[in-house]
């Protein structure tokens, strides 16, 4: 049963909405005329600083501007006071369905976007399979994006409910083509798509025949089991009166035979999760469905970045001028060269498997700044010279590098310059790298100001600022939200330790705190989107050989973090400064298929122990 909603905004002026003459001592000055001739006394300078609708209509040269009377005979009595209410005092209250899709059409009318928005989260907070495609159409109609996000991401985490509904069964071609061919479609075996399409097309056989082969050339052939291949799929009449669907099907099974690396990659539900965590020489993974960590291969030179992408993990060392490469299909590791002299800051893989890198022309390629560093290294201690690096002070261009895998090349896209902006967290979401926070070198000035790249349009721009100043925060992104935290990073201003953390929504363009780490500072840490959650690494010492690391993660519907994991890992002492011990870590978050297996035939732990014999 829907719940009514009630919240304010930014309008919110405490009006006594029975008596707004009394509440802003002046009269009211326009007359707002709604169906069967019911009235309302209203302030023209209101409605106007709340809707462009009414500012435009009160300040043009409309009879309404000279008549003070403004009629709209499609509204009701009651939606038209639960308008004026949020108009008034930035409050609402949503009490059905039918109540929000009103106000949100309305809303839409008279351009008032925070009251849209409120209207849609509560539609989101109330989707069921009986109406979520329903409000998805909805959405659409009325350009509700965060609305619309929502509803989608409802309707592919259910889909294999939904499918059975009266709603998807009147679904066009077009609509059933759009859900089966998402990887995000959730589904417990790869026959399951199968079984939608057969029952939708069963549906009206006769007319929706012609949409067969469109279909089934979607149902991903490689993760389906070779004898539901052969005994279901290829003796289906729709099947065996097609010839190009009857050729994918053989071409399948041809495959399966000669264990060929797909060329099409498993829906992310069919995937197994993990996080890749490099300390030093060792790579460790864990795998948070099954809470169990499992190391990779032998030891490897130490790396500065790790990225992944279509089940292979990238391990670049900058050092040597080596890229590593472990594909978790074959078990197979290969070297390549390296050899941008730039220094990588951060990868980004777009939604369609394009890997893109932030690269930053500081000291480590600058000829001047090594010289400095050189020099300077004469004249001090080393702990000095760890700590305080000097810089030439020049400006230094950065870019955005475009990586080809095919023939491991990179290629700039766009440049970039940072000037004096340093500590600044990079975070890439589906259609955009942030650039979030750092502060003003030798200002002793942190930042709020988030700039972010379009690589669809290749262009910079402004983003809202962030509530609090941040200096070198942790950064993740996931289904169209960016979070934020210092993970008690220092805050040079006050000179405390700050854990608070901030959700940018980019459907809005706002910043909302959300709860604060409860984790200590962490030398190493990081935050990381893993298996739909964003988590928090945060490393320590358990003892003089055993490194600590735990992972945090946050539940948005309760608003906490919560500890997933506390693990130790051995590792060997690297050298000192005083009495403190330097190592390298790095992560990365990844999904992997076990090899010459269904995964779509398979629970996740069944995958798990087979998968872990290659990476003991």
């Amino acid at each position: 049963m829907a719940t009514p909603l009630q919240t304010g905004s930014c309008f919110s002026r405490g009006t006594d909405l029975q008596n707004p003459q009394k509440q802003f001592r002046r009269p009211c000055d326009v007359t707002v005329v709604v169906k069967d001739g019911k009235e309302f006394d209203t302030h023209g300078h209101v409605l106007s600083e709340a809707s462009p609708f009414f500012e435009k209509l009160l300040g043009s040269e409309m009879r309404e501007r000279k008549e003070r009377k403004i009629r709209l005979e499609m509204l009701t009595e009651q939606i038209w006071g639960k308008i004026l209410s949020f108009i008034y005092s930035g409050t609402v209250q949503i009490h059905n369905e039918q109540d929000a899709r009103d106000l949100i059409s309305m809303a839409d009318y008279f351009l008032i976007k925070q009251l849209k928005n409120i209207a849609g989260e509560f539609l989101a907070q109330n989707l069921e399979t009986s109406n979520c495609i329903s409000t998805y159409h909805f959405a659409e109609k009325y350009r509700c994006e965060e609305l619309l996000f929502d509803t989608k991401r409802f309707i592919l985490r259910n889909f294999s409910t939904i499918a059975t509904t009266e709603d998807f069964s009147n679904m066009s071609s077009k609509e059933v083509e759009m859900w089966i061919s998402s990887d995000e479609t959730n589904i417990q075996a790869e026959e399951d798509v199968f079984k939608v399409i057969l029952r939708w097309i069963m549906r009206n056989r006769k007319e929706r025949k012609q949409y067969f082969y469109e279909l089934f050339r979607h149902v991903r052939l490689a993760y389906v089991s070779v004898t539901y291949l052969r005994k279901v799929i290829a003796t289906s009449n729709l099947v065996r009166d097609n010839r190009k669907c009857l050729r994918l099907v053989k071409d399948a099974i041809k495959k399966s035979k000669k264990s060929h690396r797909p060329s099409v990659w498993p829906r992310k539900s069919l995937e197994t999760p993990l996080i890749t965590v490099c300390v030093d020489k060792r790579i460790f993974s864990y795998f948070p469905r099954q809470d169990k960590w499992s190391r990779l291969g032998e030891s490897k030179p130490p790396c500065s970045i790790i990225f992944s992408s279509r089940g292979q993990l990238y391990f670049v060392n900058q050092v040597y001028h080596k890229l590593l490469r472990y594909d978790s299909f074959s078990h197979r590791w290969t070297t390549l060269p390296y050899n941008e002299k730039k220094s990588m800051r951060q990868v980004y893989i777009s939604s369609k498997d394009e890997i893109f890198a932030l690269m930053i022309d500081d000291r480590i390629s600058c000829l001047g700044c090594i010289s400095l560093r050189s020099s300077r290294a004469l004249e001090s201690t080393e702990h000095e010279e760890i700590q305080h690096p000097p810089r030439c002070g020049k400006s230094h261009l950065s870019s955005v590098m475009r990586y080809r895998p095919e023939i491991n090349l990179w290629q700039e896209t766009s440049s970039f310059d940072l000037g004096s902006r340093d500590g600044i967290c990079f975070v890439a979401s589906e259609k955009f790298v942030y650039l979030i926070g750092g502060h003003i070198r030798g200002a002793n000035k942190i930042l709020t100001d988030v700039d972010r790249f379009d690589f669809t349009r290749n262009s910079w721009s402004k983003a809202a600022d962030m509530w609090e100043p941040r200096h070198c925060p942790y950064g993740a992104a996931l289904h169209g939200k960016v979070y934020i935290t210092d993970n008690g990073g220092y805050d040079l201003e006050n000179f405390t330790f700050k854990r608070t953390c901030e959700v940018y929504s980019e459907a809005t363009d706002e910043w909302h705190f959300v709860a604060n780490m409860t984790i200590p500072r962490s030398r190493h840490g990081s935050m990381l989107c893993v298996d739909e959650k964003i988590c928090v690494l945060d490393d320590y010492f358990k003892s003089m050989s055993y490194l600590g690391i735990k992972i945090h993660c946050y539940d948005p519907d309760k608003d906490e973090w919560q500890e997933q994991t506390d693990h130790k890992i051995p590792v060997k002492r690297g050298y000192s400064v005083g009495s403190t011990t330097h190592y390298s870590l790095h992560t990365c978050a990844t999904s992997i298929f076990q090899p010459g297996q269904r995964l779509a035939s398979e629970s996740s732990t069944t995958t798990f122990d087979k998968f872990k014999c290659l990476i003991m």
